[in-house]
């Protein structure tokens, strides 16, 4: 099971969809893999299985496929397009923080639903189904490093990023010198 915290952040477009591609073979192995992501490529919300939105408060106001949130948001604020698919998954978001408009045409900042609104007709309109369970387990193409291996690795890798830093390296060579110079009385 994988927990990625915005995998995409401060990634050009290409890179994102390569480390998307990457978590989607992991997940197509048999990984769990939970995304949090902001603001989405069309193309990368649609590799998406599942999609879970918490509103605020933590209410969980959606839960299922991805392409089917924008049509059941529609629905549920009353668009005349609701058939109509949108390349723009953020759609989603501006459908859920939709304001009142006043009798002027002006929004009063106050949301048309609520987080508990939300919540409410989410559960009134749909029925989480049960989850087959799996008996045998996917092929693994992961195998788990040798320990020794693994410390060898990361002792290498930690000491070339060590000698590569020259201030660190300034600064611990001078170090020990300078101790007794300290010490004196």
């Amino acid at each position: 099971m994988m927990f990625v915290d915005e995998p995409t952040s401060g990634l050009s477009s290409k890179d994102s969809q390569n480390v998307i591609d990457l978590l989607k073979e992991l997940s197509l192995k048999g990984k769990l893999i939970f995304v949090v992501i902001h603001q989405p490529s069309s193309d990368i919300y649609k590799t998406f299985d599942k999609m879970i939105i918490l509103d605020k408060g933590g209410y969980l106001i959606y839960y299922g496929n991805p392409i089917e949130a924008i049509y059941y948001f529609k629905r549920q604020t009353n668009q005349a397009d609701s058939e109509r698919w949108s390349e723009n998954p953020e759609e989603i978001f501006k459908l859920i923080e939709k304001e009142v408009v006043n009798e002027f045409g002006q929004e009063t900042g106050k949301r048309q639903l609520t987080p508990q609104q939300w919540h409410e007709r989410f559960v009134s309109n749909f029925n989480i189904e049960e989850v087959e369970t799996v008996v045998e387990s996917p092929p693994s193409s992961l195998s788990r490093p040798n320990v020794l291996a693994q410390t060898y690795l990361f002792t290498v890798r930690d000491f070339l990023a060590k000698i590569s830093n020259r201030q660190y390296m300034f600064i611990n060579l001078l170090e020990a010198p300078s101790w007794p110079c300290c010490w004196r009385t």
